[in-house]
């Protein structure tokens, strides 16, 4: 978690946010409501920083959720859910 936290001060961060907003726009359509950390909307992509619910902000360790404008589906892509989602492989391969 630490090193999840240094992360989201790297240069790269940015990317990342950049990259999770294009894959929620592929998957949910381009009409989408963002949540993000406070911190973070400025992080992202300018036309994607007018779709953030700016009352709404993620106390997370980074990343974002996207959902649709009725709220009827959404993707999770906080650091946390990812970890949870691909917590076995990580104990797998800290195991060797």
């Amino acid at each position: 978690r630490g090193r999840l936290s240094a992360y989201t001060r790297t240069p790269e961060y940015p990317k990342l946010l950049s990259g999770m907003v294009d894959l929620a726009s592929s998957t949910l359509g381009a009409s989408l409501r963002i949540r993000a950390r406070a911190e973070d909307v400025t992080l992202l992509p300018a036309p994607a920083q007018k779709l953030v619910d700016r009352k709404a902000p993620l106390t997370t360790l980074g990343g974002i959720v996207a959902e649709t404008p009725d709220g009827a589906r959404a993707m999770n892509m906080t650091f946390e859910e990812l970890l949870r989602l691909r917590e076995d492989r990580l104990r797998e391969i800290l195991s060797r």
